[in-house]
């Protein structure tokens, strides 16, 4: 596992570099739970959230894996990032206007040689353990105006049932850009670690301190260091995605989140080895 901080390579003349840990003042006890984004990142033969490609990523020396979450018009959920299907599968229109029995005949596109199908969350965690492992649901609500609230518990049902079907380690984790999601969610599951996924730092704070969620998932860009101890200093655990390239990875680690979602996957294990 790669709870662990930083080492820093210090050169010293006329001798050789020696390691040195700084101090990672985070609400993880200096550790930080490293995800990979929707399986193996952007940078990946995998596609984003295929099986394939989060089964290579929970397989490796990482924590556990970010997955962006949609729901059939069969209240299914189901891995899968884009607001409509035609971005990267053979399918076309918003996952909510299809069936599960629909969806499950479509597959990612762009990738030869290779036969991926977007996946069931309920399937895949049936097969796969993932006790011991961190994972975080990426809501992504309704693409076509503003959702309602019965379409938001339909959701809710969905992820309380995905929940209690499966063993879930204490790292289990859940974003949704949507206060009133969050909101109607923490009511019916007050034991759910929920993170608000806001526009910009100072909506993330304030919505969080209304809504007492436990954390707040920002892109890594628009948050910086003293933000982040004040994000701490309110009881906040901060997720940080965005993390694109092998020096988004070190800058990601100097904020002191205590997750992060990086694209590039090795690289940040290596770093925090």
């Amino acid at each position: 596992m790669r709870y662990t901080t930083l080492f820093l390579a210090a050169a010293l003349p006329f001798s050789a570099c020696k390691k040195q840990e700084p101090d990672i003042q985070n609400l993880n006890g200096g550790r930080i739970v490293v995800m990979g984004h929707g399986g193996m990142g952007i940078h990946s033969t995998y596609p984003l959230d295929s099986p394939a490609g989060v089964l290579s990523c929970l397989s490796s020396d990482a924590d556990g894996s970010e997955i962006d979450v949609q729901l059939t018009s069969d209240s299914v959920l189901v891995a899968y990032h884009s607001g409509d299907l035609s971005e990267g599968t053979n399918m076309s229109g918003p996952v909510w206007r299809h069936t599960w029995a629909e969806i499950q005949q479509g597959r990612f596109t762009g990738v030869p040689y290779t036969d991926h199908h977007i996946m069931s969350l309920d399937a895949f965690f049936g097969h796969v353990d993932v006790h011991d492992r961190a994972i975080s649901l990426d809501i992504k609500l309704h693409p076509d105006g503003t959702p309602d609230a019965a379409y938001y518990g339909t959701f809710i049902n969905a992820i309380i049932r995905l929940v209690d079907s499966h063993s879930f380690s204490d790292r289990f984790y859940i974003e949704s850009q949507s206060p009133q999601f969050l909101s109607m969610l923490k009511e019916r599951r007050s034991d759910l670690k929920l993170f608000y996924y806001p526009p910009t730092f100072e909506d993330g704070l304030s919505t969080a301190q209304t809504l007492g969620v436990f954390g707040i998932s920002i892109d890594m860009n628009k948050i910086s260091a003293d933000q982040m101890a004040s994000a701490h200093a309110q009881g906040f655990w901060v997720a940080l995605w965005n993390a694109e390239s092998n020096s988004d990875n070190e800058e990601a680690i100097r904020l002191a989140p205590e997750i992060i979602q990086t694209d590039r996957l090795d690289h940040l294990i290596g770093l925090l080895d």
